[in-house]
């Protein structure tokens, strides 16, 4: 295609799109306005309570509260229970609306809900505590929030510590009846392709893998398995690309050896080292893998990272929809060898999601440009 005289085409591509995406930065509470509607999840991490008890000492109300449960684990998320509910009880004097995190139509509800509750100002405001969400839960959540037209705000408490510790996984690799300290989950109970973002696969294309990987290698293999099976049969040929998280503090950098130690990554697989913190990387390494295999291989993405990483996977899925995801869950987490208490909160203000979503959705598209 060729310009008309005194123009130029111009192609719209995903870089500018994350360009224009804000950064996550520190949360001050105090600077929150009131919500329209405040998304929590019950967990049984100590971070689950760090935003709602923010919110609370900062005089943050909300119109309605939507507090998503899981199925796994109940009993250890019970403890937090209690306090979850007096926090939210003087964040909104009402009962909050609960969701079943691991329903197949969790994102319809949510769309529902949120509709429901839509304010009569430019957009309704929704804060969406992140804290201790899975993965899969993010990628759903941001898939039908995204749907809409809200003024849209992820909060996130940081982990004080993260687990396995160094010791812990040291031990584990010394002694093998030690090894279930160096896993965050028991077993696997279902892996899908979440129906949020199916994938456009061609049936002639071969299919690659991209990973993110976290301590649950079983979680791993399974969804490796869900794609092609003969992949985890020859896993040193398969054509599978590693994002291996690198963490916010430097006493955490073991753990990006330790990653490729315990899903025992071949050196000649391609391998990409990203923030776990930083989304807008994360979006950057995946566009790289895209523009790389995009037009030769079905990309199917398997987020078990850090939970900005599957921010990222969400946005960049809602971009590049013939790439699908695969969502691993396992049959119950390892409640005692996950991360304790709570460090930082962090805030990340997307703003108008149709906004975002017509910027991500405008990728690859042509228009004309007046030659200066």
């Amino acid at each position: 295609m060729r310009a008309p005289a005194g123009q130029r085409l111009i192609v719209r591509e995903l870089s500018d799109a994350i360009a224009a995406l804000p950064e996550l930065a520190l949360l001050d509470p105090q600077h929150l306005d009131d919500a329209d509607i405040l998304i929590c999840v019950l967990g049984f991490e100590d971070r689950c309570l760090a935003v709602p008890q923010a919110l609370v000492g900062a005089g943050v109300r909300a119109r309605s509260v939507v507090v998503c449960r899981y199925l796994t684990n109940r009993s250890e998320n019970a403890i937090n229970d209690p306090d979850l509910a007096k926090c939210l009880g003087k964040i909104m004097p009402g009962t909050p609306h609960q969701l079943d995190a691991d329903s197949g139509d969790f994102g319809s509800q949510l769309r529902n809900l949120v509709a429901r509750y839509a304010s009569d100002k430019e957009a309704t405001r929704v804060y969406l505590d992140a804290s201790v969400a899975s993965n899969a839960l993010i990628i759903r959540a941001l898939a039908a929030l995204l749907d809409l037209d809200i003024d849209l705000h992820v909060l996130y408490a940081e982990a004080e510590n993260y687990r396995p510790t160094q010791d812990e996984y040291e031990t584990s690799r010394a002694d093998p009846e030690m090894a279930e300290r160096g896993q965050l989950a028991h077993g696997v109970l279902d892996v899908t392709v979440a129906s949020e973002f199916p994938g456009r696969h061609a049936v002639a294309l071969p299919h690659r893998i991209i990973i993110f990987p976290g301590f649950d290698r079983d979680r791993v293999r399974a969804a490796i398995s869900q794609v092609d099976n003969d992949f985890i049969m020859e896993p040193f040929q398969a054509p599978l690309v590693w994002m291996i998280g690198r963490p916010l503090h430097d006493a955490d950098a073991w753990r990006q050896a330790a990653l490729i130690n315990l899903h025992g990554v071949p050196p000649h697989h391609e391998r990409h080292t990203v923030s776990t913190f930083d989304y807008r990387e994360t979006m950057y390494a995946l566009e790289d893998v895209h523009q790389c295999f995009g037009l030769q291989s079905n990309l199917s993405v398997v987020p078990l990272g850090s939970k900005m990483q599957a921010v990222a996977v969400a946005l960049f899925c809602l971009a590049r929809k013939e790439v699908a995801v695969v969502v691993s869950q396992p049959r119950e987490y390892h409640a005692v060898a996950y991360s304790a208490g709570a460090r930082a909160l962090w805030h990340l203000p997307l703003g108008r999601t149709a906004d975002i979503s017509r910027s991500l959705q405008m990728v690859d598209t042509v228009h004309l440009e007046p030659l200066e």
